[in-house]
């Protein structure tokens, strides 16, 4: 039978062992582990890669009241830090604006930045590219298709504007024009025109039937 020195040899050996271990775990714990190695820099062949890159995305934004303000989805989105610019691929833009029909308006590809010169730092700007196009179920049968190189949409304010010519086909006939403003929010496009790029319109024959 062990004796009692022994057994409290024993007692004091495994108390020490575990003082030892909780003061190895404190210092684990709580003791700074030094300087924070520097992160390595962006190799060459990476530095053009976006900080995100979503595919099959979808943006929904909202108005304060909680209805829908426009919808923004792409099949590709890919986001640069550095450009302060997010690049779309197939954009698919719809702007709403209730009671009245929404507009649809897509494109080959596209990117956003923040609106130049704007006060607020939240409001953007979309650049659609390529075989652009804004259409308009306007009820009844009524539709409005424009076909354009480029786009500039502004969706908070639902303002577009380009400075290249646009066809405007319609269930009333087809207008050609050099240039386009338009008031998205109110329905209302103003064409423009120059010297060489006149507004050129063609009734359809039964349109007053």
């Amino acid at each position: 039978m062990p004796s009692a020195d022994h057994s409290y040899r024993n007692r004091r050996i495994l108390w020490l062992f575990t003082a030892l271990a909780c003061g190895l775990g404190a210092l684990l714990l709580f003791e700074p582990l030094g300087e924070p190695e520097e992160l390595p820099e962006v190799p060459v062949s990476v530095a053009g890669e976006p900080d995100l890159h979503i595919e099959d995305a979808v943006i929904s934004q909202y108005a304060a009241g909680g209805s829908m303000k426009y919808r923004l989805s792409a099949r590709q989105i890919r986001h640069f830090d550095s450009q302060r610019a997010t690049r779309l691929t197939e954009p698919d833009l719809i702007l709403y604006r209730e009671p009245h029909p929404p507009w649809r308006i897509t494109a080959e590809r596209g990117f956003i930045r923040p609106r130049q010169g704007s006060t607020d730092a939240s409001e953007e700007q979309v650049f659609l590219r390529d075989n652009v196009r804004m259409q308009q179920q306007t009820g009844n049968g009524g539709f409005l298709s424009l076909g354009t190189t480029s786009l500039t949409v502004y969706p908070d304010s639902r303002y577009a504007t380009t400075d290249q010519d646009v066809m405007i086909d319609s269930d009333l006939g087809r207008t050609q024009a050099g240039g386009l403003n338009g008031d998205l929010q109110q329905g209302n496009l103003e064409l423009t025109s120059d010297a060489t790029h006149r507004v050129h319109t063609i009734l359809l024959p039964d349109q007053f039937k």
